[in-house]
């Protein structure tokens, strides 16, 4: 993955570089660090089932890691992506898969306008973000409805 590189998750961008969520919305998400190299360990292996000692040995380095902080995890990566178990799939007895298509994109070269007054809700950041993110996913994606 190039360095400069944000990922399309559904209606979603992953900014791997910023550990961050741009939503449609405009919102932006923190993630943690453990939440980005779990993801990250989706996309490389996006339409494969990984087991959960995989994920284990991989993103958590093979220290013991117990059900509930696996599973906490998971349920505060989910409700980032707000995915409802549609972006990362759970199959019973078997593991877990990244299952919304993904696309790279070049978000060094987004230039996100920021307003000189940030005194009313109209010039806002905020603001300014639930415009131009719908607009950026608009143009550049053909997203599900």
């Amino acid at each position: 993955m190039n360095t400069k590189s944000g990922i399309v998750l559904g209606k979603i961008i992953f900014d791997p570089n910023r550990y961050c969520l741009l939503k449609k919305d405009g919102t932006k998400k923190q993630l943690q660090p453990i939440q980005v190299k779990l993801l990250n360990f989706f996309i490389e292996r996006h339409g494969s089932i990984i087991s959960r000692e995989e994920i284990i040995r991989e993103v958590w380095g093979n220290r013991l890691v117990s059900d509930s902080t696996l599973n906490s995890t998971f349920s505060r990566l989910r409700k980032e992506l707000n995915c409802n178990g549609k972006v990362i799939k759970t199959y019973p007895k078997m593991g877990y898969s990244l299952s919304c298509s993904i696309e790279y994109i070049d978000i060094e070269n987004i230039k996100i306008p920021v307003p000189s007054k940030f005194n009313d809700e109209r010039s806002s950041v905020k603001h300014v973000l639930k415009s131009f993110i719908p607009e950026l996913l608009k143009s550049k994606f053909t997203l599900p409805t």
